[in-house]
């Protein structure tokens, strides 16, 4: 392949790398947001259970999603995801 042409494909790929990421955080903040809704209705002590035996998932899941939910404001107004971070 020419340099031209892997020119080409490494910025298609790029963009195709931002939209699925764009997707992914929108359901990762969609899943946040419903965790900190059932947290808020549930009695001290049931939201870990609550994650990992009902829906499935792990509590660091769980609160990397919680995260991108509290941060969604900040990253879309910003753009900003090469310096996501949710540690």
């Amino acid at each position: 392949m020419k340099l031209e042409s892997l020119t080409s494909k490494v910025k298609f790929e790029h963009l195709e790398c931002l939209k699925a990421m764009r997707s992914v955080l929108a359901h990762a903040r969609a899943a946040g947001e419903a965790l900190m809704r059932g947290k808020s209705e549930l009695e001290h002590g049931q939201y870990e259970p609550w994650v990992r035996e009902t829906c499935g998932l792990s509590t660091v899941t769980a609160w990397r999603y919680v995260q991108i939910a509290k941060g969604w404001a900040n990253l879309s107004r910003t753009g900003d995801f090469e310096s996501l971070s949710i540690n």
